[in-house]
């Protein structure tokens, strides 16, 4: 039985796509200078069969070695034309090489999954509250632990929607991604488009979040009195991925450094767009403040969050934490391959728009 989708349509000469597909593997395995013959319908089935191009790529690479840099960039760019004739429903746009294996497990990915099913299940009551909606406090308990991330934190204390920042940037990505919406009342999921969400390989999957939640919610929302300064720094996103530059996957940072690095590149932008005229106690306040607020909104909830960076803790620090459970001491980033790789995407290419890919 064929391997190929029945529904694809032929060229203008009459040849199928994936017909020229198998033309284009065994040329390429000939210039490749194998001297076996190969079947080109067993390569194309591997390929079809990889949950994404980039996994594609790896195993098939892994087995077929070439000299050339040349060649090898034709022998990816094969492989993944072949395995989008399989899967139509991905976007050719997209070609950030990381695989499912780099991304599964990220936080990201599975507190949305978490949401999304406990959504699902029952869609959640909202109130119409300071000229918005917000989730009714009666739905907080329940969508909190349904959340991976947040499920063990201790939120005896949240009353509103409002006073838990975490849940308000859940929400706020599903709705930009348009993956609910609220409707008679309640929060629920659109289930059409979460279901081409999850037809999507999980690498592009990752993406749609990412771009979402970096260009299409507002930080400034989450912000409170320094909105102002976070909205200038996502209005300037490029200079935070020119800081990354010289950083490397496995490379250790920490957090106070990231920070300080931010303060000191945005100062200048932030005296032209935001400060005006004489330094106010306010505005004291608001910059003493700064650090805390980039921490969190873009340590934490972006660069972690997204696996970007990967938080450690040595040995001492966690030995002391057992005696002393509210000891503080020195947390290291590491830089992961997923944030090396998406960085230097977002710094050398012209990326799609997430919402283009998800349509």
């Amino acid at each position: 039985m064929s391997v190929f989708h029945s529904g694809q349509t032929t060229s203008a000469k009459g040849t199928h796509p994936a017909q020229v597909q198998h033309e284009n593997l065994k040329a390429l395995w000939l210039l490749s200078g194998f001297a076996e013959d190969v079947d080109p319908t067993e390569l194309s089935t591997i390929i079809s069969e990889a949950p994404d191009p980039e996994t594609a790529c790896r195993v098939i690479t892994k087995h077929v070695s070439v000299s050339s840099s040349a060649l090898r960039d034709k022998w990816r760019k094969v492989i993944s034309q072949t395995w989008l004739e399989y899967h139509k429903h991905a976007s050719a746009a997209l070609t950030i090489p990381l695989s499912s294996l780099d991304v599964a497990g990220i936080t990201i990915l599975e507190d949305v999954r978490g949401m999304m099913n406990e959504l699902r299940k029952q869609p959640a009551k909202v109130t119409y509250d300071q000229n918005e909606w917000a989730i009714d406090p009666s739905e907080l308990a329940r969508l909190i632990a349904a959340v991976p991330s947040l499920k063990d934190r201790d939120v005896a204390s949240v009353e509103h929607e409002w006073n838990y920042i975490p849940l308000r940037r859940m929400r706020a990505l599903l709705q930009a991604s348009r993956l609910v919406r609220v409707f008679k009342g309640r929060v629920c999921v659109v289930e059409s488009r979460y279901e081409q969400f999850l037809s999507l390989p999980l690498p592009q999957q990752y993406y749609v979040l990412w771009h979402t939640d970096v260009y299409h919610v507002d930080w400034e929302a989450f912000a409170g009195q320094w909105r102002s300064y976070v909205r200038v720094m996502q209005n300037y996103l490029p200079l935070v991925w020119e800081m990354t530059e010289d950083l490397e996957s496995g490379e250790e940072c920490n957090a106070e450094n990231i920070v300080q690095a931010c303060v000191e590149a945005f100062n200048p932008l932030w005296e032209q767009e935001v400060e005006t005229g004489e330094t106010s106690l306010r505005q004291l306040y608001q910059r003493c403040g700064l650090p805390i607020v980039i921490e969190r909104l873009l340590v934490r909830d972006v660069l972690e969050r997204y696996g970007i960076l990967k938080s450690e803790q040595s040995l001492d620090l966690m030995f002391t934490r057992l005696l002393q459970p509210h000891a503080q001491g020195e947390e290291t980033l590491r830089v992961t391959q997923v944030g090396e790789t998406i960085m230097t995407a977002e710094r050398e290419q012209d990326l799609p728009c997430a919402m283009d890919i998800l349509g």
